[in-house]
């Protein structure tokens, strides 16, 4: 699930072939037509094509494990992210983050996502503090 740029810059492409990887490196196989891609598709709607088809192939129980690059490769809002993944779950489905391992619970992705953003916009912020003192 990407933007224009992402696109653009050929970054979606090295995010899939580090999810090829990860996935033969744990043994399994990916099973064609079981990649879901909205190449250009912005992650900030939740209905787009390959979305759907995942939604669709989770619940009709044809998915066992799920690699994702990282939570927001899924939607963007964090409100979004939490419904995927208790529905993906609730389904019985393993979710794989490349990006780091995460706890059991939709709540504890959306909470490392929050941290994460917190984190990086922290120095920024002290930075703009640092300019307005005299």
């Amino acid at each position: 699930m990407s933007s224009e740029a992402q696109t653009r810059d050929n970054t979606i492409a090295s995010q899939v072939t580090a999810l090829h990887e990860r996935i033969a490196a744990d043994g399994f196989v990916l099973e064609p037509g079981h990649s879901y891609q909205d190449d250009g598709n912005s992650g900030s709607i939740l209905l787009r094509s390959a979305l759907e088809r995942l939604r669709d192939a989770v619940a009709s129980g044809h998915v066992e494990r799920l690699y994702v690059h990282a939570p927001d490769r899924l939607p963007r809002r964090y409100a979004h992210q939490a419904l995927l993944i208790d529905e993906f779950r609730r389904s019985g489905v393993e979710i794989v983050f490349l990006n780091r391992p995460i706890g059991g619970t939709a709540e504890d992705v959306v909470c490392s996502s929050r941290n994460r953003i917190r984190r990086s916009a922290a120095p920024h912020g002290r930075q703009r503090v640092r300019r307005r003192r005299p």
